[in-house]
């Protein structure tokens, strides 16, 4: 079995530069993603230095269903980021994502109670994305440690 180990990079930093110096990172998680139509070409330019740089996984994340061309740039589209509370009330999934398979979508929920992470994976599912992240943490830093069910595997 393999591991993936992506590489977080920020926007506004160079994520050759920061591929380069990360031992070990085979991928790159390119956060805050717009999701507009317009950029896209710029976004596929970015993929493709990044690949040219080493990079065999590529996650965008714009934390939202982007357009639809996103789905074809990156191995991993983030389509949703955000609280628990919104992603149980006010989630929708366009249509054009029925076209693509779930492995291509990952959900990052947070502030997700520690008895309901197994029902977090599950909506996911449902919901037409094969990754999830959910953790229990809460802003400012949700992501500052792993769910405990995640943390007890090790």
């Amino acid at each position: 079995m393999s591991l993936l180990i992506p590489l977080y990079v920020h926007p506004t930093e160079d994520p050759g530069a920061r591929h380069r110096e990360c031992y070990g990172a085979d991928g790159c998680f390119l956060d805050r993603v717009t999701s507009d139509p317009a950029e896209l070409p710029a976004r596929r330019r970015l993929v493709r230095s990044v690949r040219r740089l080493g990079a065999t996984t590529v996650v965008l994340n714009p934390g939202v269903h982007p357009a639809p061309g996103y789905a074809r740039v990156a191995d991993l589209t983030v389509t949703f980021e955000g609280h628990w509370t919104t992603y149980v009330s006010a989630f929708s999934r366009p249509a054009w994502t029925a076209r693509h398979p779930p492995d291509r979508f990952c959900h990052l929920v947070y502030g997700v109670p520690e008895a309901l992470v197994p029902l977090a994976v599950r909506t996911a599912r449902e919901r037409g994305a094969a990754v999830c992240g959910p953790v229990t943490g809460e802003p400012r830093n949700p992501w500052a440690q792993l769910t405990p069910a995640l943390s007890e595997a090790d």
